[in-house]
């Protein structure tokens, strides 16, 4: 994370001084050659618009967590085996997000509170016995987990990234 902000900072930098050189940057001498579309910047400087966006990894797996939330609420009469892989695939998931939010409060992204919700969601999970699957997870677990969730999720859209369609879509259906 931070090593695509410096690549990033740095190629701002070089375009900045490109541009100023290609301007006469002030009271300097003129630029000896005018700067034409052919002569522009690498195409390695190019970066479209939804690339630029830093997507912060936090999020990312929340939204991921979220969309299989929304798969379990919209499975209640799934078979046993189906409800045990649900539970560990959402665990798993607490286990990357927990990871992912460690790294986005170490970097300065994200605010301790994703950690601290994060760590509660795992804990919630892992009082469910696997032999249960999500059946297992105990109304009062599951409103815990849907409040840290919802807790997440406004942290991510302060920082920028907001809930996909696809999770949109999910919670309706």
């Amino acid at each position: 994370m931070r090593g695509t902000r410096k690549l990033m900072a740095v190629a701002a930098s070089c375009v900045l001084a490109v541009t100023l050189a290609a301007c006469g940057g002030g009271d300097e001498e003129p630029a000896a050659e005018d700067v034409t579309p052919s002569e522009a910047p690498s195409d390695a400087l190019d970066v479209e618009i939804d690339e630029a966006i830093e997507v912060i990894p936090a999020c990312t797996s929340y939204f991921a967590l979220d969309l299989k939330l929304s798969e379990i609420n919209s499975k209640p009469d799934a078979k046993k085996k189906a409800k045990k892989e649900m539970l560990a695939e959402l665990k798993g998931l607490s286990d990357t997000l927990i990871t992912d939010a460690e790294e986005a409060y170490i970097s300065g992204d994200l605010p301790e509170r994703v950690l601290v919700n994060a760590n509660r969601i795992q804990k919630n999970l892992s009082r469910v016995e696997a032999k249960k699957g999500t059946d297992g997870i105990k109304k009062k677990q599951m409103r815990r987990i849907e409040k840290s969730a919802a807790r997440i999720e406004r942290s991510c859209e302060a920082a920028g990234d907001m809930l996909p369609q696809e999770n949109l879509d999910a919670r309706t259906a």
